[in-house]
């Protein structure tokens, strides 16, 4: 399972016929037995998603146990080739120490651009009020845009 992708889907299909339109013995032996089919089928997808369950407990555990790092990013983005509005982003993030976690976004503010002096002068503000705090600051132009 999850050999080539981290997604699966599993659909199963069930063919149900109504007893009262079975007219022989056989017929009814043969659906019995695909009931019986269906059935261990059935209960061989809950037993894995039992597992699957108890898998995702110990991983929420794991992240749960986690340590991180606080990080403030200020960040510009310019929207849109015709009217090229430009915004400004001051968000935080949590930077947890296992990369293979992705940073969780905890807050973020925006600003339009003509805030720009408002969102360094806040983003510094946060800097100088959370020490040692990683700080990123990516307010260029980019070189598209020049």
């Amino acid at each position: 399972m999850f050999d080539y992708r981290n997604d699966e889907q599993h659909n199963h299909y069930i063919y149900l016929r109504n007893p009262k339109s079975l007219y022989t013995v056989k017929d009814c032996q043969y659906q019995d037995s695909r009931y019986a089919q269906y059935i261990s089928d059935l209960e061989r997808e809950l037993e894995t998603l039992r597992n699957l369950r108890q898998e995702n407990f110990q991983r929420m555990q794991y992240l749960y146990s986690l340590m991180y790092t606080p990080m403030v990013k200020l960040r510009r983005e310019r929207r849109g080739l015709r009217d090229g509005k430009v915004f400004y982003y001051l968000e935080e993030w949590k930077v947890y120490e296992d990369s293979t976690v992705k940073p969780e976004q905890i807050s973020r503010k925006e600003y339009p651009g003509t805030a720009r002096r408002q969102a360094i002068s806040d983003f510094h503000a946060y800097v100088k009020s959370h020490p040692g705090i990683q700080a990123e600051m990516d307010i260029e132009k980019g070189r598209w845009e020049r």
